[in-house]
């Protein structure tokens, strides 16, 4: 799948595994960190934030390749943040 020329792809289940392990450490370390959020909503918005970070890495969008791989990370993560709000919201 393409997204504003960016080549999409299906990842395998242990590179997804690890994305998302690689992100629980980082974000452990964020919570216990003085920048960490303090409240439970806070912090999971942090961890879907991280998540959505680490596991695009694995669906083909790096940052470091240009332009458009960031602008659809940025708006990758937008969009995890706007749902997980949005849900908490309703909750």
């Amino acid at each position: 799948m393409t997204l504003i020329g960016v080549e999409l792809k299906w990842p395998a289940f242990w590179p997804l595994t690890h994305a998302v392990a690689v992100a629980t450490g980082l974000w452990l370390l964020l919570t216990i960190s003085p920048l960490g959020g303090k409240d439970a909503l806070t912090a999971g918005g942090n961890f879907a934030a991280i998540c959505f970070g680490c596991v695009s890495n694995v669906i083909g969008i790096e940052v470091k390749r240009g332009g458009r791989h960031l602008a659809l990370n940025m708006a990758g993560c937008a969009l995890v943040l706007v749902a997980y709000y949005a849900v908490a919201a309703l909750l």
